[in-house]
């Protein structure tokens, strides 16, 4: 053998593993993408990078083992037997001298030998592997997250509102503000015939207290908040909200908790409840430093954190008790936020109590004692009706008060549930929202319009205020819009894609100005 063709031999070797290489990346790609919008469903690409990055402890390990296990390993393995078959086929068909024989009509007989075969069946596995991937990118919104990256928005520039004291005005009475942010929470969870998109509603007592206080809905009868880009998951839910600016934050994943200060230059509501004399509370059931919530609540607002290890240490749980899973389950936090208002309370101070819930995380959500499975639902189904009844328990208790009198409570879904699979097959065109609730609002507050309104998280910003009887001039803060007025909200000025669009590019004010 001449060095020359030793050589070529060596490189066809070369390019052969590069190309299985790709055939087994290609393989991964597809059935990732095929996962991701199976799994995740409806939520941006954006949104679904962000949650696998930064997961809540515990909770969405699971996600990494059921992709690793169900998804990718079966696909990798799959991927190399039929290499294997390919260089099995094709060594045999060298050392036999066999050649694959194909008739061609009236030509003859046309004899292949190994080595057109091995080219032919190795670019047809390559394509195989890829020949899906551009229509499954576009279905889980790549090329939009791509179009992020590349191109800046003047959103900020064109319609950000600053939450300067000029435009507020408290009442001369403040009223206290209780905001229960509960994981996953959809108005899709009722029934059809209540507006949802269930065969038997899993929220009835949420769904009367919607019926019975105030909800905003896009639809003419039980609907809710759309879930815009930059808002899909529980630090950005609880940001947009409170500040009316959605998440853009240009760190990976977890890398937010480690930041002991969280978008400085931004003005949110902690940081305007606290400059009118009001003691701020977080609540949560896990480690609170995770992705980022510590670090946002203690740069605006001074917040007393009450989180799992504020439980450990103030004796709300045994020594050492941890569910196995993020830390502890809902009813704890429900009976810890109990007794912690009734001593914030004692104080005469205005407050702000925000509680964050998590037993319905996804993907499987999580059953406490408290809990009771009806016939053969998922755990996620009894998770989600024990969370209603938890819930609706919670304020029940807080309307028993003799503080109630004088505090707004406010019921929010966080975002969407991580799933399009949980739901089956939902109602022809209808579009799943999530839950939001306004119960005991200052006397003489009525919105004007409550349905048919299209608008997104970041107008619970000033909509929060305006909730607490707070005179916003002008009806908008951040990017949001007051819903109790009848000022369009920039999601029914821009359109849900433009809008989309914009909040998702890269922002030379949000990074100037709140980075």
């Amino acid at each position: 053998m001449t060095k020359r063709s030793k050589a070529a031999g060596i490189l066809l070797w070369v390019l052969r593993v590069i190309i299985y290489a790709l055939a087994v990346l290609g393989s991964l790609l597809t059935v990732t993408l095929r996962w991701l919008h199976d799994t995740l469903g409806s939520v941006s690409f954006s949104t679904a990078l962000f949650q696998l990055k930064t997961p809540l402890v515990g909770v969405d390990n699971n996600i990494v083992d059921i992709y690793i296990s169900v998804v990718a390993r079966p696909a990798v393995i799959k991927t190399l037997i039929a290499i294997i078959a390919i260089c099995a086929v094709t060594y045999a068909m060298k050392v036999t001298g066999y050649s694959l024989k194909l008739g061609i009509n009236k030509l003859g007989v046309l004899e292949i030998s190994y080595r057109p075969v091995l080219i032919l069946s190795t670019i047809a596995l390559l394509v195989v592997c890829w020949m899906k991937i551009p229509g499954l990118a576009k279905e889980v919104g790549f090329p939009e997250y791509v179009d992020s990256m590349m191109n800046r928005s003047t959103i900020y520039e064109d319609y950000y509102v600053e939450p300067t004291d000029d435009l507020l005005q408290f009442p001369e009475q403040k009223r206290n503000l209780v905001v229960i942010y509960v994981e996953s929470l959809e108005s899709s969870f009722a029934s059809v015939e209540e507006g949802g998109g269930m065969a038997d509603s899993m929220i009835p007592n949420l769904y009367a207290l919607a019926q019975e206080n105030t909800s905003f809905s896009d639809t003419y009868t039980f609907g809710g908040c759309t879930q815009t880009n930059g808002v899909g998951w529980t630090v950005a839910a609880l940001l947009a909200s409170s500040s009316g600016v959605t998440y853009n934050v240009p760190v990976d994943g977890n890398d937010m908790q480690e930041y002991s200060i969280f978008l400085p230059g931004l003005r949110a509501l902690g940081d305007i409840l606290n400059d009118n004399g009001y003691d701020n509370y977080f609540a949560c059931g896990s480690e609170s430093f995770f992705g980022g919530r510590m670090a946002y609540y203690n740069t605006h607002g001074s917040y007393t954190i009450e989180d799992y290890l504020y439980a450990g240490n103030e004796g709300y749980i045994p020594e050492g008790y941890h569910n196995g899973v993020w830390g502890m389950e809902d009813w704890r936090v429900f009976d810890m936020a109990r007794q912690e208002l009734t001593e914030i309370a004692r104080s005469g101070r205005p407050f702000n109590y925000m509680l964050l819930t998590a037993d319905n995380h996804f993907p499987d959500g999580y059953i406490c004692d408290l809990c009771e499975r009806v016939g053969d639902e998922s755990t996620l189904q009894t998770a989600i009706r024990c969370t209603d009844r938890q819930v609706s328990s919670f304020v029940e208790w807080i309307q028993e008060q003799d503080w109630y009198e004088n505090t707004t409570v406010i019921i929010l879904g966080d975002h969407l549930l991580m799933s399009d699979e949980f739901f089956g097959n939902l109602p022809a065109g209808y579009s799943r929202r999530v839950y939001n609730c306004f119960i005991n609002l200052p006397e003489g507050l009525t919105a004007q319009n409550t349905h048919g309104r299209s608008f997104s998280t970041t107008d619970y910003f000033p909509t929060i205020l305006a909730a607490m009887g707070v005179q916003i001039e002008g009806d908008r803060l951040g990017l949001g819009t007051n819903l109790f007025s009848d000022r369009q909200t920039l999601l029914e000025q821009l359109g849900e894609e433009e809008y989309n669009t914009e909040v998702l590019r890269y922002s030379d004010y949000y990074i100037d100005n709140f980075v």
